[in-house]
């Protein structure tokens, strides 16, 4: 065990900026966290959030001792971000009491379990792939939940260790560690698992039921289609994604009518929008134009023309006016979005019609084609990147989902 050296009386003169910078850091890696799905966000904001980050760990590591102790003294009401900063200052110092600890703490508050895991997905291979293992090896299901979600982040594969997670008994009655490791199988497209992403799919737990279901569609697995439609129906939680992996699991015709199905409802109505977004059909285009007319469907109605077409919204273009919209929960995730002016939308469609052809599917204004996909996966905002993702998931088999809120390794 490596034990961090002494603090002389000359460091502790700086203690508040130390404080400051463990602040600093905490804030810095929830603001990068809300910006991993928001479009008003590209991959070289992340990598600019990423350096800042890095510098402010750099200095915090000039003192590890003051940082780890002040981290301490807030322990009991630190949220996900200081358990970030936390986790690198003991996995780069190879401090073994420290990572101890976190994990103890984290077993008591399981939200901030994501800021350990984000640290160790940020740090370099050499620097945790030992207490991955040794936490998989683990037979706390804690240390195993920390060990699996290190390795979503990373996109690897713990192979055996997540075929024996998956089948253990004890480890299927862990809510919070079996979905986590569902998750992983699909992402990772593990087809000697199917079989037990099948048979979770008739589990109880609703979560559980998705995440399993959701892993069969990246695998192409038909089955998973009743379990999908029956959660993108309801008020669920996983709707949003249960309907994004049906669309793209169905043959276009059956999922042009569970849009037009979705559409004739009012309740429905923004879900109908984002299949259209996410079919990448022209053929909805006019629709989608007239639901740009309501005030309350603008934004995310303008935003799924875009998505298709590729239309680079104008300055002009933007509404200066606030839109009494109604309170809800899919109104809240339109708040994002920018309000379009739906006369020049339309207007910039009718004078590109021409560029896109009936009964092809477009993605910004690009055929769906893998080459196409991966230019805009490196080169589109973040909520398109999550799209275009998904669509190559669809469209390569064999390949990992992958992740487009990953950065490069630290360097400290």
């Amino acid at each position: 065990m490596i034990e961090n050296p002494p603090v002389s009386p000359i460091m502790q003169g700086y203690r508040p900026i130390f404080e400051r910078l463990l602040d600093d850091v905490a804030f810095l890696w929830q603001q990068r966290s809300q910006a991993e799905n928001h479009p008003a966000y590209f991959q070289w904001d992340l990598e600019a959030m990423d350096e800042r980050i890095q510098n402010y760990l750099r200095a915090l590591l000039q003192a590890p001792e003051i940082s780890w102790s002040l981290f301490e003294e807030s322990a009991d009401v630190a949220d996900a971000g200081y358990f970030f900063a936390a986790a690198i200052l003991a996995f780069h110092c190879l401090n073994t009491k420290n990572i101890r600890r976190l994990t103890e703490l984290a077993a008591e508050n399981s939200a901030c379990a994501s800021g350990i895991g984000a640290a160790m997905a940020c740090l370099p291979g050499n620097l945790v792939h030992p207490w991955i293992k040794k936490f998989l090896l683990s037979k706390d299901k804690h240390h195993q939940y920390l060990a699996l979600s290190a390795c979503l982040i990373r996109r690897e594969d713990p192979r055996a260790y997540l075929t024996a997670l998956i089948e253990n008994v004890e480890s299927q009655s862990h809510t919070e560690l079996f979905v986590c490791a569902l998750k992983l199988a699909g992402v990772l497209k593990r087809a000697d698992l199917l079989p037990m992403l099948r048979q979770a799919m008739a589990d109880e737990r609703e979560e559980v039921k998705f995440r399993a279901a959701w892993g069969c569609a990246l695998l192409r697995d038909n089955s998973a289609a009743s379990t999908l439609q029956g959660i993108a129906m309801t008020n669920s939680e996983w709707h949003k994604e249960a309907l994004a992996s049906l669309l793209l699991l169905l043959e276009i015709g059956p999922a042009r009518a569970l849009v037009d199905e979705l559409a004739r409802s009012e309740d429905t109505r923004r879900r109908a929008i984002d299949g259209c977004a996410l079919l990448g059909d022209v053929s909805a285009l006019p629709w989608l134009l007239q639901m740009a007319r309501e005030p309350k469907l603008n934004r995310r109605a303008a935003h799924a023309v875009i998505s298709i077409t590729g239309i680079t919204p104008e300055d002009n273009w933007l509404s200066a006016e606030p839109v009494e919209e109604k309170h809800d929960m899919e109104a809240d995730l339109d708040e994002d979005l920018p309000l379009i002016d739906s006369d020049k939308l339309s207007a910039a469609w009718r004078q590109n019609s021409s560029l896109w052809e009936p009964g092809q599917r477009y993605f910004l204004g690009q055929p769906l084609q893998v080459e196409n996909l991966l230019y805009l996966f490196h080169q589109s905002n973040q909520r398109h990147r999550r799209s275009a993702a998904l669509h190559l998931a669809a469209l390569l088999p064999d390949r990992p989902l992958l992740n487009h809120a990953r950065g490069e390794p630290f360097r400290l």
